[in-house]
């Protein structure tokens, strides 16, 4: 069976979105699909400045049952891949460092705050790989245009 691609997925913007009517932060429809989507699809890394046990605990809360059956059958052990990109300039900058290093494995990014395609350019990342999600996107388009990416990278 072939290697899944990566999915580089960032947290907040994505999963945590600002909600009106003075509530803080809250969870876009159809994120429990969504996010049994792309464990079904991709090897998820997790981009967040939130330390992992954040990001763990957001997954469990949105996932719950789902989150917990998939560790066990992953293996009960394993915390969601949190990657710390803090020590690069950015994402991209990290994103970059760590291309270089796994040549030939297919990725994508989603995330809210795509930089232009020029830069993407300049660090050697392919744009159509980079998907930028803005805060009204349902997740049931989202999931449909990261399909169209996965057709079209195979």
């Amino acid at each position: 069976m072939p290697e899944k691609p990566i999915l580089y997925h960032e947290v907040d913007g994505i999963l945590v979105t600002p909600l009106p009517l003075n509530q803080t932060k809250g969870f876009r429809p159809g994120i429990v699909e969504w996010l049994t989507f792309v464990h079904e699809h991709f090897s998820v890394v997790w981009l967040s400045t939130r330390p992992p046990r954040e990001v763990f605990f957001i997954l469990d809360t949105i996932w719950g049952n789902q989150f917990r059956e998939y560790r066990m059958k992953n293996s009960p052990y394993i915390n969601p891949e949190c990657e710390d990109w803090k020590p690069f300039n950015s994402k991209e900058d990290y994103l970059s460092a760590n291309r270089a290093k796994q040549a030939g494995v297919q990725w994508f990014w989603i995330d809210d705050q795509i930089p232009s395609e020029k830069r993407l350019d300049q660090l050697g990342l392919e744009p159509w790989r980079c998907l930028r999600v803005n805060p009204i996107d349902r997740l049931v388009k989202i999931q449909g245009r990261l399909s169209q990416l996965l057709t079209k990278s195979s």
